[in-house]
């Protein structure tokens, strides 16, 4: 993904910062989640597939259809949810499109996929990537605090595996790898399998001894006691403290 040329296009396009942040941060999560490279999906077909794969009605819904793709969603929250995920990626295919030379208007349904998502989507949707991606970099800017010793050894992106993408790869003062999986809002059980993919392969392709960090707003009961079941894994909430200056 290029993430940072997708951020000016967005910009370019008259809309704000707060927009690109939460566009690319939801582009972010697809790659990650569905373990797959944007711009190599865009090669293949023009993300005609990924696409497809997105699209979820309220019929789906009703007749209890899963979730079609890789993405931790909360089953009710489906049709909304691949909604916003479908609109972000018409809006993708847009800026690849247009790097290519190739009028906005040749995708046919881009217009109508986007209208769908603004009537559906609400500002917790957009409240949850905005977050997450707020909550990476003051994580990153202040991992001492997280764990003292602890240093970032990914570059200060998002590192690739086989399994996805893992938020932050750090290292303890003893030399282990460190995982550190960010969740906006609630963590759920599929957090617990998706941390333990990306440890695992940290391990097999890194070897030496891995640990891993759950950063959530809080924590399903099935997920704290998985995480009581494996040494390795630990849970950490984030909180917020405000500040206030006057004008």
């Amino acid at each position: 993904m290029q993430d940072e040329r997708f951020r000016r296009f967005i910009l370019n396009s008259g809309l704000v910062e707060g927009t690109a942040a939460t566009k690319s941060a939801a582009l972010r999560r697809i790659e990650r989640d569905e373990g797959i490279d944007l711009d190599e999906e865009y090669e293949r077909d023009k993300l005609a597939s990924l696409i497809e794969r997105l699209q979820y009605t309220i019929d789906d819904f009703r007749a209890g259809k899963e979730n079609p793709t890789k993405i931790d969603i909360e089953p009710e929250k489906l049709p909304r949810d691949l909604a916003f995920y479908r609109s972000v990626i018409q809006s993708y295919l847009k800026f690849k499109l247009s790097a290519d030379g190739i009028a906005a208007d040749s995708i046919a349904e881009s217009k109508s996929a986007e209208s769908v998502a603004e009537e559906l989507v609400t500002e917790e949707v957009a409240r949850k990537f905005g977050l997450e991606s707020d909550l990476q970099r003051a994580l990153r800017a202040n991992i001492s605090q997280f764990e003292d010793g602890l240093a970032i050894v990914d570059g200060g992106i998002e590192c690739k595996v086989a399994a996805g993408y893992i938020d932050i790869l750090a290292k303890d003062r003893s030399g282990s790898f460190v995982v550190i999986e960010l969740k906006a809002d609630v963590a759920r059980a599929a957090s617990v399998a998706q941390i333990l993919a990306y440890m695992g392969c940290i391990k097999r392709e890194r070897g030496g001894d891995v640990r891993g960090f759950l950063v959530a707003a809080d924590f399903e009961d099935r997920v704290k006691f998985a995480a009581d079941a494996v040494p390795n894994l630990s849970l950490r909430k984030y909180g917020f403290q405000f500040q206030f200056q006057n004008l």
